[in-house]
């Protein structure tokens, strides 16, 4: 009888000590997990705000075609459509870009204004002589006759699901008033930016104020829901943009 309750008292001795070694081997691997996933949040954090700095320098950098053109425009009694047409060459030449471009300039009051002539490489906006404004630059128009003479960075804006970025400054030519804009492919600048940094099970999503249900980024959804989400807002312009 003895031997036996020796015996039965070892063997509960083996399952206690299996069951906590057990619960141990589980704590410890719930804490390095959770670690882990601690340590990946606070990485993909500190990533997610360098890629954000990095946009924004990348947004604000746009600005160099609009003070370069406002220069030549500042600077001349008149611009014709040819040096128009030689100006986008040679920006397009001297800085390497990737991101279609087309340069405009509009004359005329708020309610009837036209572009008197524009170049570049947008389809629905390129080359050409007196064309109508398309809707979507009116609220960059209106930014630069309010701000004047501040060079403003407009709202985003979308056409045919492509995202556009513009801007524009007031500028006269040959004794008119009018306005100089640049609107550039916006999807192009943040495929450049996010490039190798963007991965399987990341995304990022951008809204701008003026229109904040709408998604900026053209960058594939995640499959499956979040398990983190970070938000951060950059004020570019004269708007606070904001990214998650």
């Amino acid at each position: 009888m003895s031997l036996f309750r020796r015996y039965r008292r070892h063997t509960w001795t083996l399952i206690a000590v299996a069951v906590i070694g057990i619960t141990l081997t589980l704590v410890a691997a719930y804490l390095v997990e959770r670690n882990t996933f601690r340590l990946w949040q606070l990485g993909s954090i500190a990533e997610a705000e360098r890629m954000t700095t990095e946009l924004t320098y990348r947004v604000e950098r746009e600005r160099e075609p609009l003070i370069s053109l406002a220069t030549l425009y500042k600077g001349s009694e008149e611009v014709t459509h040819e040096e128009l047409i030689e100006a986008h060459r040679q920006l397009v030449d001297t800085t390497s870009r990737a991101a279609p471009l087309t340069l405009a300039w509009v004359a005329g009051t708020t309610d009837e204004q036209r572009i008197v002539h524009a170049a570049g490489e947008l389809d629905w906006l390129s080359t050409g002589l007196d064309l109508e404004i398309p809707p979507e630059l009116l609220p960059t128009l209106e930014d630069a006759q309010e701000f004047s003479p501040a060079l403003v960075i407009g709202p985003l804006f979308q056409r045919n699901g492509t995202s556009y970025l513009a801007m524009a400054i007031t500028a006269p030519n040959a004794g008119v008033p009018g306005v100089l804009v640049t609107v550039t492919n916006f999807d192009q600048i943040l495929r450049e930016v996010t490039a190798g940094l963007i991965v399987e099970g990341t995304t990022l999503e951008i809204y701008h104020p003026r229109t904040p249900g709408v998604k900026f980024s053209s960058l594939p959804p995640l499959t499956t829901a979040a398990e983190a989400q970070h938000d951060i807002s950059s004020p570019i312009g004269q708007y606070e943009w904001s990214f998650r």
